[in-house]
C-alpha cells in the first residue's frame, strides 16, 4: 500500500502502524485482565499480516512482541509465521492448532473440518492423528477491497450490494481456473493475491452489484 512513499515515508508509516496496532493490543489485554478473574502468564501474539507471498518466502505482520510484553508484564510468544516458513512451512494459515484443541475440548465426533473466514478462508482437517489446515481462497479481503476501491465504503453491510446484483460466470469460471485452486495443500494466499486478476478481468467495468456479488461467489465457491 505504500508504493506512493518515499522510502523513509514507508519506514514511518509502517514504525507508526506498529506502534498503533501493538497499543490496541496492549489496551485489550488490560481491559480483559481488569473486567475479569482470568491472570493470564502467556499470550500468543501474531500480528496483522499486511504482506504475504509465499513463494518468495515473505510474510510481514504489524505488531511488536517485546513492546506487548513490557506493558502488560505478561510473556509473549510471537513471530510465529517466519519461524513456520524457515523450517519449510508457509507461514499460514496459523488456525489449525488452536482449532484442534476447539475440537477436543466440545468432544467433536471425528473426522471433522474448521472453517474459518477472515480477509482469508482457511481450513482444518483433523481426525484424532492427522491434522491438516490450508488456505481455501479469499474471505472478505477482496469484497472489502472493492467496497472500498469503487464507494469509499469499508464493507458490503448485510450483503445488501452482493444481494442486489448478478453473477458474472466468465469472471468466476476464470478466476476458480487459476493456479491457486488447482494446487494441492499445503497452500496459502494473501487476500488481495487475486485482486491483479481480477483487474485485468474488467472487474471495475461491471455494474457495482454484479461486481460484488461475483466476488462474493468467488470466496463462496472456493
Amino acid at each position: 500500500q505504500f508504493n506512493s512513499l518515499s522510502f523513509n515515508e514507508e519506514a514511518f508509516e509502517y514504525t507508526q502502524l506498529n506502534k498503533l496496532i501493538t497499543n490496541d493490543h496492549i489496551e485489550a489485554v488490560n481491559l480483559i485482565k481488569n473486567r475479569t478473574s482470568l491472570k493470564p502468564n502467556l499470550i500468543g501474539f501474531h500480528g496483522q499480516t499486511i504482506l504475504h507471498m509465499p513463494e518468495k518466502k515473505i510474510s510481514i505482520q504489524l505488531g511488536d512482541g517485546a513492546l506487548l510484553s513490557n506493558e502488560t508484564k505478561i510473556k509473549v510468544v510471537s513471530d510465529f509465521r517466519n519461524n513456520d516458513i524457515e523450517n519449510g512451512g508457509q507461514g499460514a494459515p496459523l488456525a489449525p492448532i488452536y482449532h484442534k484443541t476447539i475440537l477436543k475440548e466440545i468432544k467433536t465426533k471425528l473426522p471433522s473440518c474448521m472453517i474459518n473466514i477472515g480477509g482469508v478462508t482457511n481450513l482444518t482437517y483433523y481426525d484424532g492423528k492427522n491434522l491438516i489446515g490450508f488456505d481455501t481462497g479469499p474471505g472478505n479481503g477482496l469484497i472489502d477491497w472493492y467496497m472500498n476501491k469503487k464507494l469509499r465504503l469499508p464493507f458490503d453491510k448485510g450483503g445488501v450490494m452482493a444481494f442486489s446484483g448478478s453473477s458474472n460466470k466468465k469472471i468466476l469460471n476464470e478466476i476458480m481456473d487459476s493456479q491457486f485452486f488447482k494446487s494441492l495443500p499445503p497452500k496459502s494466499i494473501d487476500k488481495l493475491s487475486l485482486k491483479k486478476m481480477l483487474e485485468e478481468l474488467n472487474i471495475f467495468n461491471i455494474e457495482i452489484q454484479d461486481a460484488i456479488s461475483t466476488i462474493t461467489e468467488i470466496t463462496i465457491t472456493s
